[in-house]
């Protein structure tokens, strides 16, 4: 029986780059390819792999004649970088790169309610086999005692014609056997001791800072997409302090952040499509800069900081074409809704 241990090599790969790989839409041989470079690159300890001839593609099922087209292809849409020259093959590891669809069936929600899922679950005990003791005879195995009635079994030691090679000496020794029944009793269900440990170590976490402006931000992302903390990436993050750090409070980065969610949401059902929340934070970033320093120069005149996007709505400029210009017209008129609503209330 197969018994693979990581002991004797694995490969070291992120998450991210695995649901990457699962809601991209590749071909069968398209996969096969990236599996087959991961395991002489990472799966070698190293960063590269070195694959001389395009023949030793046939290994993972692709043909000599069609691995260029597929190299290629895979080379063009930023997957995989191809040193032709040394034959050395290499898998982008910047995945907002690739220039690969999604599968027309993926939901992001469904498969992060999934992955919660199995990091909450107790996993159950392993199911072991029944195994024969020694001295039970088998007929359906071809044992001709059965035929022949129950004969006396010879002492260890002694051989016979019947098994000639069996004495003491191909016993395996005693304390071998302990060791491994050891083993086995210690290794039975090490997921589910994994699993328990993790559940024991929710209720040891620190408390979070409810007060925390970064925290609060981030609870409010994961509560708008339905994502847990630990699927957030650094890189989100870390735009989430650089809004801090551009002064914007963090009320103002969540209700423009919601806004901007159900602007999206609208604008595209009323297109008739399916609605698709935004799968990163870094879509918000520059939509609630802009809104944010619109905000400061209408109400307050403040000057825009050297370095910052200059908003266009501000400055009566032109509108500008960008992929955040939708929601910051939309934005802008909110604003000044509510502005208005306010002067109104007061007098």
């Amino acid at each position: 029986m197969a018994n693979p241990q990581a002991e004797n090599g694995y490969i070291r790969l992120a998450n991210e780059l695995w649901d990457e790989v699962i809601r991209r839409d590749f071909t069968k041989r398209q996969k096969d390819i990236l599996f087959f470079i991961w395991r002489l690159s990472y799966g070698c300890q190293k960063r590269t792999a070195y694959v001389p001839k395009m023949k030793d593609f046939e290994l993972c099922g692709v043909p000599a004649t069609k691995i260029r087209p597929e190299l290629e292809y895979l080379e063009k849409c930023r997957v995989m970088f191809w040193d032709r020259d040394d034959h050395i093959f290499e898998i982008n590891k910047n995945y907002e790169e690739w220039f690969v669809s999604l599968v027309k069936t993926w939901d992001e929600v469904k498969f992060n309610d999934l992955i919660a899922l199995n990091l909450a679950r107790k996993s159950p005990p392993a199911k072991g086999r029944d195994i024969p003791k020694e001295e039970e005879k088998h007929p359906e195995m071809g044992s001709c005692d059965s035929q022949k009635g129950n004969e006396e079994l010879p002492k260890k030691g002694s051989s016979t014609a019947r098994d000639p090679l069996r004495d003491a000496g191909s016993e395996p020794p005693k304390d071998i056997i302990k060791d491994i029944n050891t083993t086995t009793t210690n290794t039975t269900d090490p997921i589910g001791q994994a699993s328990d440990i993790f559940l024991e170590g929710i209720d040891t976490m620190p408390k979070r800072d409810k007060d925390d402006p970064f925290i609060q931000i981030l609870d409010a992302y994961c509560e708008l997409h339905k994502k847990m903390d630990i699927h957030i990436r650094e890189k989100e993050r870390m735009s989430i302090r650089w809004l801090l750090s551009c002064g914007v409070p963090a009320n103002f980065v969540i209700d423009t952040m919601r806004k901007i969610y159900e602007a999206k949401k609208r604008r595209e059902e009323e297109d008739g499509l399916t609605f698709r929340p935004p799968t990163s934070f870094t879509y918000y970033k520059d939509a609630i800069l802009e809104a944010w320093m619109a905000e400061r120069v209408i109400t307050e005149g403040v000057p825009v900081p050297e370095g910052v996007p200059v908003p266009p709505v501000a400055l009566g400029s032109l509108p500008r074409k960008s992929r955040h210009q939708a929601q910051i017209d939309e934005l802008t008129r909110l604003i000044e809704e509510e502005r208005t609503r306010e002067a109104s209330g007061s007098r």
